[in-house]
């Protein structure tokens, strides 16, 4: 069957079950959005039993501080 010039070349489209073009594959994935669900349970717990004495804005600016760093590394 002739592909039409507006649609792409099925060939070069990915397969659902391949690996997709970051590297990392459906298993890998799958243990690092684990890990971080994990992540995200203890530190939620842990920032909620660490700041329940100080003021909600001070919290936020003191959470959104330390994570900056790291937030920039990433980009």
């Amino acid at each position: 069957m002739a592909s039409s010039p507006d649609l792409p070349d099925p060939a070069a489209l990915p397969r659902p079950c391949g690996q997709p073009p970051t590297g990392v594959g459906i298993s890998h994935a799958g243990l690092l959005i684990t890990a971080f669900a994990i992540g995200m349970i203890v530190g939620s717990s842990a920032m909620a039993m660490a700041t329940p004495r100080l003021p909600q804005r001070k919290t936020l600016i003191l959470a959104l501080t330390a994570s900056a760093p790291v937030t920039l590394s990433l980009l």
